[in-house]
């Protein structure tokens, strides 16, 4: 399984030099055959410029910085002679998408149920839901992936929950929520406070994502995260990993 980093930004982006500027969140799975998008961003048509397969998409929630990209995902297809796209997330995120735009006719909505596992080619996902916004429109889900080694991408959790602790258990890769840093904010992480909470879960790696204006520079978040666990770093935009065992 490969993983490519699109986006490690937080919602808007994240303004800085180098690997300190970042695109809102978004990464491309592939194993096998089959080629996965994690969130379609507002920053869709940059982040998928040389990308040339997607088999299906999967939302976090419908918050705009992770599905924003939806609309323009129609553009990307055609341009390729694509037909519709499986787009996965939770039936309320799948609302408010049909209720924010009239013309979805290039994805294939796909609601699927927090614990029951659902194949796209040659991967299988399984959500869990973990909390992040107020309102229960913006319901929001952490994907495990399996197809090979597994990832989970949890970018946007407000809190380590035990249920999300059980869908990283035994995992290659854990991509977590890094918003903020030396501060907090109630729908996300905060790094130097539940990232030791994270790194005494059993998964092999973590990399953090979402990274807000709060964080460092990236080198310098690169020692901070590393000081607090020595199998964590900070992710950056087109960043891409192997996951073997």
């Amino acid at each position: 399984m490969h993983v490519r980093f699109l986006g490690t930004g937080a919602s808007g982006g994240t303004p800085g030099a180098g690997r300190s500027r970042r695109r809102e969140s978004s990464a491309l799975v592939t194993a096998g055959g089959t080629g996965l998008l994690l969130d379609a961003t507002r920053d869709l048509p940059s982040q998928l410029a040389d990308v040339d397969r997607i088999d299906a998409v999967a939302l976090t929630h419908a918050h705009r910085d992770a599905s924003g990209g939806v609309p323009a995902l129609r553009r990307w297809l055609q341009e390729r002679g694509l037909g519709p796209v499986p787009v996965l997330a939770c039936p309320e995120a799948l609302d408010v998408l049909r209720e924010r735009y009239a013309r979805l006719g290039h994805c294939a909505l796909t609601p699927v149920d927090a614990g029951a596992p659902h194949e796209v080619g040659d991967v299988t996902l399984t959500a869990c839901e973990v909390p992040h916004a107020r309102q229960p429109r913006f319901r929001t889900y952490a994907w495990r992936v399996e197809g090979g080694p597994a990832l989970v991408y949890a970018s946007d959790t407000a809190e380590p929950t035990d249920d999300l602790r059980r869908l990283t258990h035994g995992a290659a890769l854990l991509v977590a929520d890094g918003a903020t840093y030396g501060r907090r904010i109630f729908s996300h992480l905060r790094i130097d406070v539940d990232l030791p909470r994270l790194c005494g879960w059993e998964v092999d790696r973590i990399l953090l994502t979402q990274i807000g204006r709060s964080a460092p520079s990236h080198d310098e978040l690169v020692r901070e995260v590393t000081r607090r666990c020595e199998r964590a770093a900070p992710a950056h935009d087109g960043l891409e990993v192997s996951l073997t065992r």
